[in-house]
């Protein structure tokens, strides 16, 4: 059974779709979503895509969730940095031209950027999660007239 990590982590690519169905007509379902949605504070964590269908008289809405495209960008490039990273690290401690104290330096800094790693997915991919979870109770709120439970706006003390 995977950790809540795991799944955080494996959440910063995972593309899927999920079914709703309304209780309202195509174009009033359409309204209530375009209202709850822009209540509901969505960031760009999550590229969502909306697909409307009818089926047997029932307005159904398929939600895409995937990720945003720079989310792919940036694990690439940290996984070029930190490769490139431990090619230093390795070459400063293995050169007898490097001195010892560099050496030291870059295997502390790669040691810790190593165990830092991991959490930065799973913040990403947390935020990814929240996201998701925030539009799909917006999706709820306005398709099934359940009861917006979507926290209140932000106030900052210079407001």
């Amino acid at each position: 059974m995977p950790t809540e990590a795991q799944r955080a982590a494996n959440a910063l690519m995972q593309q899927r779709v999920e079914r709703f169905e309304s209780l309202h007509s195509m174009s009033e379902s359409r309204s209530r979503l375009e209202g709850t949605l822009s209540r509901a504070r969505v960031e760009g964590r999550v590229v969502f895509t909306p697909t409307w269908s009818e089926a047997d008289g029932k307005v159904l809405l398929d939600a895409g969730f995937a990720p945003p495209a720079r989310v792919g960008t940036i694990l690439k490039s940290l996984s070029i940095a930190l490769t490139a990273l431990l090619l230093v690290t390795a070459w400063a401690m293995l050169s007898p031209a490097a001195p010892t104290s560099a050496a030291w330096l870059l295997g502390l800094c790669t040691g810790l950027t190593v165990l830092a790693m991991p959490w930065v997915f799973v913040a990403m991919g947390s935020n990814r999660l929240a996201e998701e979870a925030r539009i799909t109770r917006a999706i709820k709120a306005a398709l099934r007239d359940r009861e917006e439970k979507l926290p209140p706006a932000k106030k900052w003390d210079d407001d």
